[in-house]
């Protein structure tokens, strides 16, 4: 019997022993599923932080060049202005305004006599922006239509507008 029980006891090894190495294979399958897993992983981060990192360089670089167009535009605009000449503070109510303005009918209009100005060194400076009107607040506009002359817009063909107010600046 101890041979055979020898024969059980060592059989029951062998099979210990297959079950061993077939469990390390298994945990070296892993491993590997494991490593390559990692390496995706690693990748997709490194790619993530390179789209990221891209983003915020385009964002900074469109940013750039919005904050150069800006500065370049009011330089520009500046530039022939070394001074004031002449501020036209101009305030009032009228109540016959004009319907329409070149034609689109959707605006009431006045406009105003100012004194001569050089229109290419002269700006408006809105004051008065909004009529509050019977049918809610309505957008005013100012703009020089020639050397003496400012056109206020009121974009309403309802009602007249009334007050009215700006200032009109003359560089030197």
């Amino acid at each position: 019997m101890s041979g055979s029980l020898g024969a059980v006891i060592y059989g029951e090894l062998r099979a210990v022993a297959a079950q061993v190495a077939t469990s390390i294979a298994n945990i070296a399958a892993v491993k590997g599923d494991i490593t390559t897993a990692r390496a995706e992983a690693t990748a997709n981060r490194d790619s993530i932080n390179g789209n990221t990192n891209a983003a915020r360089d385009n964002i900074n670089a469109v940013t750039n060049a919005a904050r150069d167009n800006v500065k370049a535009h009011v330089s520009a605009a500046v530039a022939g202005i070394g001074g004031i000449k002449n501020v036209q503070h101009v305030v009032g109510t009228y109540s016959a305004w004009a319907n329409g303005d070149e034609g689109t009918g959707t605006a009431r209009y006045l406009d105003i006599p100012i004194s001569a100005v050089n229109p290419a060194k002269t700006f408006i400076i809105p004051i008065r922006t909004v009529w509050m009107g019977g049918a809610g607040p309505v957008p005013m506009s100012y703009r020089l239509i020639n050397a003496s002359t400012v056109r206020c817009l009121a974009y309403s063909n309802a009602n007249n507008p009334g007050a009215y107010g700006f200032c009109v600046v003359e560089g030197v």
